[in-house]
């Protein structure tokens, strides 16, 4: 498997969770997990082909 290094640059404040065991306070990763950026490109690729 290759490794991509990829630079994003985002337009508007985020946050990313991160899985806890607390209910009330929210931790945030430093980063964009291959899950997310792997959701967000299928779901630009769905939408953009109308599937």
């Amino acid at each position: 498997m290759k490794k991509l290094d990829i630079t994003i640059q985002l337009m508007s404040p985020v946050v990313l969770t991160m899985q806890g065991s607390s209910l009330v306070l929210t931790e945030s990763n430093e980063y964009i997990s291959g899950c997310i950026l792997r959701g967000l490109l299928a779901e630009r690729y769905i939408s953009q082909n109308h599937l």
